[in-house]
């Protein structure tokens, strides 16, 4: 069934949120907590050192003031233990601020002793005093971010986030939140923009539940930012992503029984009684696809901040592939959810065939009940190249080498028709974890992964599994799957043996030709270097193949054997596509050839 034709059901979401509150002056801020009914207790009021640095130890409920009364504090959960923040005062970087925002005081860096995310239910909160007289309507604080923390973005680009929150006037203080910190920092300055909206804290002063903007069971808020024409981006746009994501989150939420995603959240309150924030829902933004990180992308997520960014050109409308991306990008959401891949991920052993490899094949799939189905969208999605590995990504000399892991969607949508099995499987890997190793834990037997044999052979010549007739022709080779065929010309008076090497996760396909008619031939794939074996012999999967043939399925793996009068002859096309199924090491194989020349 489509469930993006299905009727849209209201759901009620309530987020258990950390007790928390604030007390704080213009240079000086800290959290007050309660429970139940307890009276509102009061941190130590904590004075912000006069100078350029200031930092300290950050636990649950605490703070850290830095410079100018700039801090961060921390709900009763949000650490699993205390880290040493510093923030600073720093030089304006060379990126320039959006068009739209006027900056209010300096350029600041808050930075951790290591990187450090947390769950987006209970997040930091940072507060930076207003300037006297600077309007409070649309304050929000400007974030510099690298493209080397955004899925989807291009490494090394900068740009810049706007962070929206609150206003508490008793306090003259901005409040916002953010679910992570940085090692190296990030450089951040207090801005007004008109795109953003920065409510009065009103339950700062009432002690009592904040009234939300959008009703306390909305699931999505969706925002347009930084639309320079008036009305380009507009609330029925706006609507219709929100009521997309609806549709989404009930598919792959509610139905498949996924984890509730990493997004933004946002609250019109930050309030320390009652115990809880009023949700507005995940925050979601809607920019220009010629801003920041969007150009050249259609969307991009942050696992740092929790920002999902559907990159549009409004006059388009939110046409299929709009929906697609939103799919991706929220799926990228969905995946940092578990905390194994983030911990990968902060670690820097998260491999992309596996993150951007399940999002893209999630597009289509999660609209489909038990069934995964491959993506196509705009056709820049090229069948996965077998001699590429799954791994490693993409040979130096492709047009687009930075797509590959993009392309691997063919191995996880292959693996589950092929076992009978719809989007949900990918949680079995996910609570795992987002490394290779993970991969062959759980699809394989722990050393190899005879799955991906399974796909390589399909992909380059079987075909049972054709991707709805992206694979076209069973039994005769698929090109377009081969970055390059290694030659084998068997001559039989000084060249019966070739030899290669393949690497993890890797197939060569080999093509065979013959100099003279045999009567009988006998063919097989050995690992020929004894310091690889037994490895190299365990992780070998081979087969041969006459291209063309009738039923080449039904030929058996390894050895192959053309009897007295079959036979090969120069006339013909063979091949043998070796796999290493190994994720660790590389090994060296060689072809071999038994011959008969006719009577």
């Amino acid at each position: 069934m489509n469930h993006f034709s299905m009727k849209l059901q209201r759901l009620f979401l309530t987020l258990a949120l950390c007790v928390a509150g604030v007390a704080v002056s213009a240079s000086v801020f800290a959290f007050a907590q309660s429970g139940g009914e307890d009276p509102i207790v009061y941190l130590p009021v904590i004075a912000g050192p006069p100078d350029n640095v200031g930092g300290g130890t950050l636990d649950n409920g605490g703070t850290v003031i830095g410079p100018d009364g700039v801090g961060i504090g921390a709900f009763t959960d949000t650490l699993d233990a205390p880290i040493m923040v510093t923030i600073s005062r720093t030089i304006a970087p060379p990126t320039a601020l959006p068009s739209q925002a006027q900056m209010l005081g300096e350029f600041y860096e808050i930075s951790a002793g290591e990187d450090v995310y947390v769950v987006t239910e209970s997040p930091f909160i940072l507060a930076f005093p207003v300037p006297p007289g600077a309007g409070t309507d649309h304050l929000a604080l400007a974030m510099l971010t690298s493209g080397d923390h955004v899925n989807d973005a291009e490494p090394g680009v900068q740009a810049w986030t706007m962070l929206e929150g609150v206003f508490d006037p008793d306090q003259n203080l901005f409040l916002t939140t953010i679910a992570g910190l940085h090692n190296e920092g990030n450089p951040l300055v207090l801005v007004t923009h008109p795109d953003v909206d920065s409510p009065p804290n009103a339950a700062a002063a009432s002690a009592g539940v904040g009234v939300p903007r959008r009703g306390q069971f909305d699931l999505f808020n969706v925002k347009c930012q930084h639309f320079i024409a008036a009305n380009a981006c507009t609330e029925t746009i706006e609507s219709d992503v929100e009521t997309t994501l609806e549709l989404i989150y009930l598919r792959i939420q509610q139905d498949l029984g996924f984890f509730e995603p990493r997004l933004r959240y946002l609250d019109e309150t930050l309030h320390y009684n009652p115990n809880s924030l009023s949700s507005l829902g995940y925050t979601v933004y809607v920019h220009p696809d010629d801003y920041g990180y969007c150009a050249n992308l259609g969307g991009y997520y942050s696992p740092h901040t929790g920002e999902l960014v559907l990159c549009m050109d409004p006059a388009t409308g939110l046409d299929p592939n709009y929906i697609f991306i939103l799919i991706h990008e929220y799926f990228h959401a969905t995946e940092f959810a578990y905390y194994p891949v983030l911990d990968d991920y902060l670690n820097g052993a998260a491999e992309d065939w596996i993150i951007e490899g399940m999002a893209t094949a999630a597009e289509k799939s999660a609209a489909y009940d038990d069934q995964m189905v491959r993506s196509d969208v705009d056709s820049w999605l090229k069948l996965h190249k077998v001699d590429v590995s799954l791994m490693f990504g993409s040979a130096t000399n492709l047009p687009e080498p930075d797509l590959d892991p993009y392309f691997a969607q063919d191995f996880w949508v292959f693996y589950g028709l092929n076992n009978g099995l719809g989007l949900g499987y990918l949680q079995d890997v996910l609570v795992v974890g987002a490394k290779t190793e993970d991969v062959v834990n759980v699809l394989g037997d722990g050393d190899y992964l005879d799955a991906y044999w399974d796909w390589a052979k399909n992909q380059v010549m079987e075909k049972a599994i054709n991707f709805d007739g992206v694979l076209q022709s069973p039994c005769f080779v698929e090109e377009q799957v081969v970055e390059e065929f290694e030659i084998f010309e068997l001559q039989w008076t000084d060249n019966l043996y070739h030899q290669l090497t393949v690497g993890p996760l890797s197939t060569a396909v080999v093509k065979l030709t013959f100099s003279d008619v045999h009567d009988f031939a006998f063919g097989w794939v050995y690992g020929h270097v004894q310091d690889q074996l037994p490895d190299a012999e365990m992780a070998l999967k081979y087969k041969f193949y006459e291209d063309g043939e009738n039923g080449c399925e039904a030929v058996p793996d390894g050895p192959r054997t053309w009897p007295e009068g079959e036979g090969v002859a120069p006339g013909k096309t063979y091949y043998v596509v070796i796999s290493n199924t190994d994720y660790d090491a590389a090994y060296d194989y060689t072809i071999t050839f038994e011959l008969a020349f006719p009577d």
